[in-house]
């Protein structure tokens, strides 16, 4: 997709044509369309590194809100606890043997995955602040990246993906205005490009 060398140290040997052929014959089309922004008028590396850029921009992002959801989940968990003890007149250590202690591994698992993408979220800004310091390099000298430097990225990137994700139920709820939102920055990161860029 980003016309990169395949590295076959990281991400194993390159998929067969006919591998890559039933995948995408299992995609839904409209969930493919677009996937990444329209940085045509970008010189190649310059095109891809804005793409990378916005991919990990959008996984941060996403990684974070589904933690802030989870903690939220957990907490108002708790509360229901809580309440439904109150209103059924529990004393304290029977509210403990009926409610809290039944559901609390169940909100110590979720506060885990929320931590996990938290962690996740880390990651990925780390990586958005490389491909920022490369983007911003290759403007004020008006000169591409080297390939290496993109490819580097992309190596740490994959390296992110295989690690656990957000649900794609929470994917298709945040699309929309995340795709819109990583569309418009890179067509501004398009725009600021020297000349000797595009």
């Amino acid at each position: 997709v980003l016309d990169l060398p395949w590295n076959i140290t990281t991400a194993g040997p390159e998929p067969a044509p006919e591998d890559l052929r039933n995948w995408g014959e299992r995609q839904a089309e409209a969930e493919m369309r677009d996937w990444y922004a329209d940085v045509r008028f970008a010189r190649h590396p310059v095109d891809e590194l804005i793409c990378q850029r916005a991919s990990v921009t959008w996984a941060r992002q996403d990684h974070a809100t589904y933690a802030q959801v989870l903690r939220v989940a957990a907490g108002a968990t708790l509360d229901g606890t809580l309440i439904l003890g109150v209103a059924l007149g529990l004393g304290l250590g029977e509210y403990l043997l009926r409610l809290g202690l039944p559901v609390l591994p169940a909100v110590l698992d979720v506060l885990d995955i929320a931590n996990g993408n938290d962690e996740n979220g880390r990651s990925r800004a780390r990586l958005a602040l490389e491909a920022d310091r490369l983007y911003a390099e290759a403007c004020k000298d008006g000169i591409a990246p080297p390939v290496e430097a993109c490819r580097r990225l992309q190596d740490e990137i994959y390296g992110n993906r295989r690690v656990m994700g957000v649900p794609s139920w929470f994917y298709r709820l945040t699309r929309r205005r995340r795709q819109r939102n990583m569309e418009e920055a890179a067509s501004e990161q398009v725009q600021r490009l020297p000349l000797s860029l595009r």
